[in-house]
């Protein structure tokens, strides 16, 4: 079976922090869909509270 998969944890995303980024990403999404020609699924929201990842330890014992 091909095609996207389907639930909100398989979503593509792209998650910005002022307008002049979502504008950057709103234009670029419409330039792919057309070179596409077609639809894409990504959803384009304001980022909330960044979570960094932890480091790794430095040695692993």
């Amino acid at each position: 079976m091909t095609g996207n998969d389907v639930g909100t944890q398989y979503r593509y995303g792209i998650y910005f922090y002022t307008p002049k980024q979502e504008n950057a990403t709103r234009e670029s999404l419409e330039r792919q869909q057309k070179l596409l020609n077609r639809n894409t699924v990504t959803e384009i929201l304001p980022a909330n509270k960044l979570y960094r990842a932890e480091e790794a330890p430095s040695t692993i014992p």
